[in-house]
């Protein structure tokens, strides 16, 4: 939807444009003064606080998946919405991974499937064209990235910031985002 809206407010003219439809967006030109669109990355583990800002330029598109938001606690036990397709269960090890693409369509499919693949299935696949955001669940937050330049940590948040090639080094961290761990 977020492509189709953007698409039509494009061939109507209209080139200054961001599409929201919960969550997934998708920008064109600029804010005023050839400024980039600025969308903050909400912290997992406190909803009412920021990790950064994303970057968007030239019709790119930003999606999150997530566990924070859509959840049901069971015996005191959080379970995630997103099933892993593998094993029936859901996701358990990721608390965030967003995505920003050229398209909604994209960003949003990649989102759910690194954060069904885990951080550490990832790390070892390419993600052409998509740039990534990757936060476990646990403490204290760690955030993978691929690439730089899209995501400008807030500065209580900077030394948290990891190249997303370096996952495997960190002990303790989940090697996928299976409910059989």
């Amino acid at each position: 939807a977020v492509d189709v809206i953007f698409d039509e407010l494009t061939r109507m003219g209209h080139t200054n444009l961001l599409v929201d439809i919960g969550g997934n967006m998708r920008c064109g030109g600029s804010p005023g003064g050839g400024r980039p669109w600025r969308v903050g990355v909400r912290n997992p583990f406190k909803g009412d606080e920021n990790l950064g800002t994303i970057e968007l330029t030239g019709g790119n598109a930003v999606a999150t998946s997530g566990n924070y938001e859509r959840f049901v606690t069971i015996g005191g036990k959080k379970y995630a919405h997103i099933i892993d397709p593998r094993s029936g269960m859901p996701v358990e090890g990721m608390a965030g991974v967003t995505i920003v693409a050229t398209n909604a369509t994209e960003a949003d499919a990649m989102s759910t499937a690194c954060f069904v693949m885990g951080l550490d299935s990832v790390s070892r696949a390419s993600l052409p064209r998509v740039q990534a955001l990757f936060i476990p669940d646990r403490l204290p937050i760690q955030i993978y990235r691929s690439g730089k330049g899209v995501f400008v940590p807030l500065p209580e948040f900077e030394k948290s910031v990891r190249d997303v090639e370096s996952a495997g080094e960190r002990p303790g961290l989940p090697d996928s985002g299976r409910g059989d761990q």
